[in-house]
């Protein structure tokens, strides 16, 4: 019986490393084939009846089990290959999930999507502002963000993640407020919910 165990334990390494050897050949080759899509009309949406999953290169072999969309969201559009779109999604935390998804299930609304350079540059200070002005001791990943627009302002409410693994803390939830082109950050944590105080902003 060891002997049969450490034969298909040999197989499924070897049947691995093949896959591993054949994605990224057809990567390589999708680098230098794929088209690329106008920014203007690179919002798709999910059209799949249940999760759309990713695949580290477009082929139907590369499938990543791990991570999926669900009907309703919208990615980014790169390039395409064949029948694979090269896309990213982006996560209520400013991070992104990039890979190829399966054009069949997807819906090409005609216009643009994803963040402006300053959208994402404010999703990227929010970590260090919230741990330089002490407003939570909880980890980036412990921290949900909620990003709407005004005219002036980006204001960003900030919760708990519902992630097992994170515990409960109550200075959450409060509100950012990120002035526009300047920046300058404000919140109402700690008060009353219309009243807002200055953050350090480094």
């Amino acid at each position: 019986m060891k002997y049969l165990i450490s034969l298909f334990s040999l197989l499924f390494f070897i049947s691995a490393a093949n896959a591993s050897d054949f994605c990224s050949d057809i990567q390589k080759k999708a680098d230098t084939e794929q088209a690329y899509i106008d920014h203007s009309t690179s919002d798709y949406k999910v059209i799949s009846k249940g999760r759309l999953y990713f695949y580290s290169a477009p082929d139907k072999k590369c499938k990543n089990s791990k991570v999926f969309l669900v009907p309703g969201d919208h990615v980014i559009g790169y390039s395409i290959y064949k029948d694979f779109l090269s896309a990213a999604y982006f996560k209520s935390n400013g991070d992104s999930v990039d890979g190829w998804l399966d054009t069949s299930q997807l819906e090409n609304t005609k216009l643009t999507n994803g963040p402006s350079s300053e959208e994402q540059m404010v999703f990227n200070m929010l970590p260090e502002i919230i741990q330089s002005n002490k407003l939570s001791s909880l980890g980036k990943d412990c921290l949900s963000f909620n990003m709407s627009n005004s005219k002036d302002y980006y204001s960003v409410d900030v919760s708990k993640s519902a992630g097992a693994k994170c515990e409960s803390e109550k200075t959450l939830p409060f509100t950012l407020l990120i002035k526009k082109h300047t920046l300058d950050a404000y919140t109402n944590q700690g008060g009353e919910k219309d009243e807002f105080r200055t953050l350090k902003n480094n």
